[in-house]
């Protein structure tokens, strides 16, 4: 038996950040169809270059008429894998051409759990949700949100229909769990050492951390630490944590006392201009990481050099890396010294604001 979940809906619905959040509860792959669908438009002779002029000449509504038939076929491409969780681009499920959807419609017939994401039940209310997190109401004067909420296409599709606004990402990823009797799928959150033991954070334990991860002597470990108000930390975890940017477990002592966090996040890939996801999805990836023991009383007993070896095993094992990096305030003698032990090599330096950073990696 398979587990595959598919999540559809208009665009800025939360596809994206559920999906990896169900792939990371459940530990199955993510497959972001709007990442892969250009390659897979490419094998029924896609043409890159015609496509960029006739949205330069005539469009995006024009384009977006131009991708019809090769969506189709990237939805077929797409359920061939099994044991996933897919995150379909908000036009892949929505059509006016009555056979290409039924062509959609009977690729995603056997599928059970097929999951419509939408703000809310009223539709005019969530039509102004979608603009506010889209920032925008239209493009080329085509009001896309509407159209994804007026067509019928993904209520015709979806055999259940999740409703997010006024919640956390993490709260609707628990309910999508519940509801499809997947419980008894999720993976373990905590990863045992010798010496310490990691779980993975959410944010009530977050937060209810906020002055510990801030010590008196923070400066002198990481002059540029930043110190957020609980508003700006509301909307950063949901940002980075819950949207798949950031990946954060809890260091515990023996005994269970919480004594600090380590973390990786992405960066921007080569050829990218920004980060879309976390980097760590993509087999042969990258992350820069880092780890924060709160009390100096805690340091210097092995804690943080365990508390890594887990770590990077994790990310070998889950996300199957290439290598990982690190960046160190040069006054930072102690992490320098825990790095080199662990086996990071020096690779450069940068000034930031004044202070002299090092760069290290780690390859797996």
């Amino acid at each position: 038996m398979t587990t595959e979940i598919i999540l559809i809906g208009p665009g800025s619905s939360g596809k994206s950040t559920l999906g990896w959040l169900l792939s990371e509860a459940l530990g199955l792959p993510q497959i972001p169809l709007d990442s892969i669908k250009y390659e897979l438009f490419k094998e029924i002779g896609y043409d890159e270059d015609y496509a960029k002029e006739l949205y330069k000449t005539q469009g995006f509504y024009e384009l977006h008429k131009y991708w019809r038939p090769y969506d189709v076929h990237s939805v077929k491409r797409v359920l061939e894998n099994r044991n996933c969780v897919i995150d379909f681009g908000a036009g892949c499920t929505v059509y006016d051409d009555a056979a290409q959807f039924d062509e959609v419609r009977h690729a995603l017939g056997p599928f059970e759990n097929v999951i419509l994401l939408q703000p809310c039940e009223d539709k005019k209310r969530s039509l102004e949700i979608l603009h506010e997190r889209e920032g925008f109401t239209d493009i080329d004067g085509f009001d896309f949100a509407k159209y994804f909420l007026d067509s019928e296409c993904n209520y015709s599709l979806a055999k259940q229909t999740i409703y997010t606004d006024g919640r956390m990402p993490h709260e609707t990823c628990a309910e999508i769990i519940s509801l499809l009797g997947l419980e008894g799928l999720r993976v373990s959150d905590e990863l045992k050492g010798a010496k310490v033991m990691l779980r993975r954070a959410d944010y009530t334990s977050w937060f209810a951390a906020r002055e510990q991860r801030h010590p008196a002597d923070s400066a002198s470990w990481d002059p540029n630490i930043p110190r957020r108000t609980p508003e700006e930390e509301h909307s950063s975890y949901i940002r980075d944590v819950d949207g798949g940017k950031v990946l954060i477990y809890s260091i515990h002592a023996p005994g269970g006392k919480l004594i600090g966090y380590i973390n990786a996040f992405g960066r921007i890939p080569e050829g990218k201009k920004k980060l879309e996801m976390f980097e760590l999805q993509y087999p042969g990836g990258t992350c820069e990481t880092g780890i924060h023991i709160f009390d100096k009383a805690e340091r210097g007993k092995g804690y943080a050099e365990d508390a890594y070896k887990i770590f990077l095993k994790h990310l070998h094992s889950r996300y199957r890396l290439a290598d990982t990096t690190a960046c160190i305030y040069s006054g930072n003698a102690p992490s320098l010294g825990l790095f080199t032990k662990l086996g990071y090599k020096q690779t450069g330096t940068y000034i930031d604001n004044g202070s002299e950073y090092i760069n290290m990696k780690y390859d797996f």
